[in-house]
C-alpha cells in the first residue's frame, strides 16, 4: 500500500511557476537544514565551548524544517508531512 498522493496537475504557465516555487521552497528547506548547524560549530571551535547554543542555528534549523512541511504538504508526499 503506497502514502504517495498524486499532486494537482497544473497546465501551462501556471504549471512552470508552480512547480518552479515548489522547487525553490524543497531546495531552501534542504540546504537551511542542511548547513544551520555550521554557526554553531564555528562558535563552539572559537569560543572551544559548546554550553551556549546559537540562535542563529536553531532558527535556521527551525525554518528549514517548515520548509521541508510546506513542500511535503505541496507535493502531496506522505512521508515528508
Amino acid at each position: 500500500m503506497s502514502c504517495h498522493i498524486p499532486a494537482p496537475r497544473y497546465d501551462g504557465i501556471a504549471a512552470m511557476n508552480a512547480r518552479l516555487s515548489i522547487e525553490i521552497i524543497s531546495i531552501a528547506g534542504a540546504v537551511l537544514t542542511t548547513l544551520c548547524w555550521l554557526p554553531q560549530v564555528i562558535k563552539a571551535v572559537r569560543d572551544k565551548e559548546t554550553g551556549a547554543l546559537s540562535l542563529s542555528a536553531t532558527a535556521g534549523f527551525t525554518g528549514g524544517v517548515w520548509l521541508w512541511l510546506i513542500y511535503g504538504l505541496a507535493i502531496h508526499d506522505w512521508p515528508l508531512r
